[in-house]
């Protein structure tokens, strides 16, 4: 049998590896048969190996040893610009990515490797053009709709930015990130009661994560649904008792519901956490119906002499 044909066997066993998320077995495999492999194979998937399994050391030394041992073709190009991307050196990536986009024109990846970068580097308006045309070359390129979605939330063009978004969960699923973006988008939009949907949605998916719940808390104060706005603040305070904001959230609803003694204990409490809000308090309006009561002047009074 021909070397080509041992050659394909190899190939085969090693890509098993990696589109298995096997990484450790893959780069073994692929140093074990170094000699064997096209070397700017060897060297496009060790790197995707170590990128993916986030050992950006080793993947960063591999793409400097890549480009002393041959001329990188642009798949080998795209994957050095896309280490130097997960490695925060995003000039790198630019300039890699570039090398790969004028052997290949039309590659997708290194379009989205540079938007990436530019994304990073908060430079939008020349991202954007390039996930645009990572798009005409792929339309169903989820990374490069999840993109140009993150790109246009940042231009604040949220009513487009909001479409990718919901396309990206046809791609991705209900990924918390972009069910994030989705809901701020909708806030940034004025459509609470659509905002409110995805935070509920974020918190059956990571229920541990408070600032959901803090989300859900002023969209409901500011629609005027206390008890929903209190139910929630109850949750979250039951998740985790000792942070200090929730307490105080729940002093300002139990206000607005004029049960100042329990307000009063809440605010208390907060307080006794966090002796900082005693700031917020002294200035905030919504606890208005609070200040004719002689604990709260007290509980200012305290803190005035301790600042003294």
């Amino acid at each position: 049998m021909s070397m080509k044909f041992f050659t394909r066997i190899h190939v085969l066993r090693i890509n098993f590896h990696l589109n298995m998320g096997n990484y450790e077995k893959a780069t073994k495999l692929l140093d074990k048969l170094k000699e064997k492999l096209p070397l700017d194979y060897y060297y496009t998937e060790k790197i995707y190996a170590y990128v993916s399994s986030n050992k950006l050391d080793k993947a960063l030394h591999c793409c400097m040893e890549a480009t002393e041992k041959l001329d990188p073709p642009s798949h080998l190009l795209n994957n050095i610009s896309w280490a130097y991307f997960e490695g925060g050196l995003y000039d790198y990536c630019i300039d890699y990515a570039d090398k790969a986009l004028s052997l290949n024109p039309n590659d997708e990846y290194p379009l989205v490797n540079k938007g990436n970068a530019l994304l990073e580097k908060k430079e939008y308006t020349k991202a954007l053009p390039l996930f645009n045309e990572a798009l005409r070359v792929n339309p169903k390129f989820s990374t490069a709709k999840s993109s140009k979605a993150v790109c246009l939330y940042f231009m604040k063009n949220y009513s487009e930015a909001l479409l990718y978004f919901l396309d990206c969960l046809k791609d991705e699923g209900e990924e918390i990130s972009i069910l994030t973006y989705i809901a701020e988008c909708y806030s940034k939009l004025d459509k609470p009661i659509e905002a409110s949907r995805y935070y509920e949605k974020i918190i059956k998916h990571n229920p541990n994560n408070l600032l959901p719940y803090f989300e859900l808390f002023n969209i409901y104060y500011s629609l005027g649904a206390a008890f929903k706005a209190l139910d929630i603040i109850d949750t979250a305070i039951a998740l985790k008792p000792g942070f200090a904001i929730s307490h105080y959230y729940k002093c300002k609803i139990l206000t607005a519901l004029r049960r100042c003694n329990e307000a009063l204990d809440a605010l208390e409490r907060a307080i006794t956490l966090d002796d900082s809000l005693k700031i917020i308090a002294e200035s905030d309006t919504a606890l208005d119906n609070l200040r004719v009561y002689p604990s709260f002047i007290n509980i200012l009074n305290n803190w005035k002499e301790k600042m003294r």
